[in-house]
């Protein structure tokens, strides 16, 4: 990703154009997880994209990049339409030593409703998506298992399934049922 040449591309954005072209005619979408640690490949990643869900921790520090990441969204603009889904509040239940939530989070989600209360995730009815923590979602990741194991909590599986649903329903799609 980082060194194109090397792929005989003559830049990032046709290492990621590519795999979404190849895809045409076999899948009706495609969802793209691009770490903002390589800026290249995420603004790569962003002018091929018709729509962008920009996923943040609920920590101050965390929230307080998002001026970054919108500004990249507007460089991405330039080449092509991407339209924003929403800002998606994860690990918004983080717990410290799990007697209470931490000032950060509490700080952090404040200032998330006070700046960016119009592009947080919302489904059509208006309510917020957000991802709360369990300790279910990195064990499953790891475990490479899906979040709707058997073994999962129904309360992790119940926030996952509401999540894929508002996408769902943005885009057009199905309702997912377990």
């Amino acid at each position: 990703r980082a060194n194109p040449v090397r792929y005989g591309l003559a830049n990032t954005l046709r290492l990621v154009q590519d795999v979404v072209l190849a895809l045409d005619g076999q899948a009706d979408f495609v969802v793209m997880d691009m770490g903002p640690s390589d800026e290249a490949s995420a603004l790569a990643g962003m002018v091929a994209s018709d729509w962008l869900l920009i996923p943040t921790k609920t920590d101050y520090t965390s929230v307080t990049r998002l001026p970054a990441v919108l500004g990249e969204v507007e460089v991405a603009r330039q080449v092509h339409d991407v339209r924003i889904l929403g800002v998606l509040p994860v690990m918004t239940t983080y717990h410290f030593g799990r007697l209470r939530q931490s000032r950060s989070t509490q700080i952090g989600r404040r200032y998330l409703e006070d700046n960016y209360a119009d592009l947080l995730f919302r489904d059509r009815r208006g309510n917020l998506i957000d991802l709360p923590f369990d300790d279910a979602w990195p064990t499953c990741h790891w475990a490479g298992q899906t979040i709707f194991a058997p073994e999962v909590p129904d309360k992790v599986k119940g926030d996952a399934l509401r999540f894929v649903n508002a996408v769902g329903e943005w885009l057009g799609l199905q309702e997912v049922k377990l």
